[in-house]
């Protein structure tokens, strides 16, 4: 890397492009697939709770424990509360 902060380097155009897709790859891979193995790991859960349930007749909460597989912060219920609504 480079040391002085003050030099312009000049970049192709194809540089650029690369760099632009790289960004954008890294935010799929990061951002958009982990809501999809969330939303496919809340599906596969959500069955084995129906099994559960038809099984002893409890119904079983996972949101929760989707989120704390993926290490996602849980949702509280003044989360979902409107700021100055009463």
């Amino acid at each position: 890397m480079e040391r002085d902060i003050n030099e312009i380097v000049e970049v192709d155009p194809g540089e650029a492009q690369a760099l632009i897709e790289l960004v954008e790859m890294l935010f799929d891979e990061w951002y958009s697939a982990r809501e999809k193995r969330r939303k496919r790991l809340s599906s596969v859960l959500n069955i084995a709770d129906d099994k559960k349930a038809t099984k002893s007749g409890v119904v079983v909460a996972n949101a929760s424990v989707v989120n704390a597989m993926l290490g996602m912060p849980q949702a509280s219920d003044s989360d979902n509360d409107v700021a100055g609504a009463d």
